[in-house]
Formats: structure tokens, C-alpha cells, sequence
């Protein structure tokens, strides 16, 4: 019996064939618009007392890696800056809400797809 692939290798692969320019323009429109909240609490709440203590919890410094946690100049591991951004995304618990999905679809995305091995502005 052949094992299959791991959903995540399925999923990276279906992902790394999508042609952006081929996205509906409201599409587009929606997740600019969802990237956009998600981006703007996280700096909202990256000054919350949970952000602080979670932080203060990885240890100070934090090591230095690629990846920023946003509303600070800090850099650090991916892993660090995808579980701090998203405590941030929803410290204050103003994130997106999708009716359809049962929840707040950008907070548990978006964080973790952010940091990356590439710099970020």
C-alpha cells in the first residue's frame, strides 16, 4: 500500500499553484481587507498585558531571527514571531468575523503564514 502524502504537503502544493493574477477582483478586495484588519489589531494589541507577558515569558532578549513581531522593531525566530503576532491579532478581540467559517479566519492564518526566512519591510 502506497501512504499518502501529509495534508500539509498537499496543501503547500495546491498553494504554491495558484496564480494570483487570476483571483477575482472582490476576492482580492476581501482578503486585502482581511489582511488589513489582521494587521491592525495585531498593532493594536502588541502593546497588551498578555502580548507583555507572553513575551517576557519567551525570554528577554528574544533570540534574533528573521521574522517581525509586529509594532516593534524586533526580530526574531519564525516560530516566536508567529505565536506572539497572533497572540497580538487577538489580545483585544476585534479581529475579522466570517459567520460562514464560525470564527475569526485571519488571526489563526495570517501570523503564521507572515514570517518567513525573507525579510520584511
Amino acid at each position: 500500500m502506497t501512504a499518502s502524502p501529509p495534508l500539509t504537503q498537499v496543501l503547500a502544493s495546491h498553494l504554491a499553484q495558484i496564480d494570483i493574477g487570476r483571483i477575482a477582483p472582490r476576492t482580492r478586495r476581501l482578503a486585502t481587507t482581511a489582511i488589513v484588519d489582521t494587521v491592525g489589531v495585531a498593532l493594536a494589541g502588541a502593546v497588551e498585558p498578555t502580548v507583555t507577558l507572553l513575551r517576557e515569558s519567551l525570554g528577554e532578549p528574544l533570540p534574533a531571527g528573521p521574522a517581525l513581531v509586529l509594532g516593534t522593531r524586533t526580530r526574531t525566530s519564525v516560530l516566536d514571531a508567529a505565536l506572539l503576532n497572533g497572540t497580538a491579532a487577538h489580545a483585544i478581540d476585534y479581529d475579522d468575523m466570517a459567520s460562514a467559517m464560525g470564527g475569526h479566519p485571519s488571526v489563526p492564518v495570517l501570523p503564521v503564514a507572515m514570517p518567513s526566512e525573507r525579510p520584511w519591510a
